[in-house]
């Protein structure tokens, strides 16, 4: 979603130049109206921002090797009801990442 944001120019009463991103999703169907139209330029910005932290979240998340870890982070983001699943009080702390590529459980 973030790379379909394109940047605009408007004048303001001012007649100074602003320049914002708009993100533009039409329905697959008549009237093919865009989804995004009633959302003022502010309102926009803030949709972008919040985006890009989402995925800044998203990635830090994905480096964690405790999967508590990286959850308490997508709470952040998803809120108090996003499960975080409690930390093991007995054995080790798992040396691998949470998550393995296809690519390298197709080795084994």
């Amino acid at each position: 979603m973030i790379n379909g944001f394109s940047s605009e120019v408007e004048r303001d009463e001012n007649g100074e130049l602003n320049t914002f991103y708009r993100l533009k999703v039409e329905l697959p169907v008549e009237p093919y109206s865009d989804l995004f139209e009633k959302m003022s330029n502010k309102q926009m910005n803030t949709f972008k921002q919040k985006l890009e932290r989402l995925l800044e979240s998203l990635e830090e998340a994905r480096s964690k090797e405790d999967p508590t870890d990286a959850a308490e982070i997508l709470q952040k983001q998803f809120g108090k009801d996003f499960p975080v699943p409690p930390r093991p009080t007995t054995g080790k702390r798992a040396t691998q990442k949470a998550v393995i590529p296809s690519s390298e459980s197709a080795k084994k």
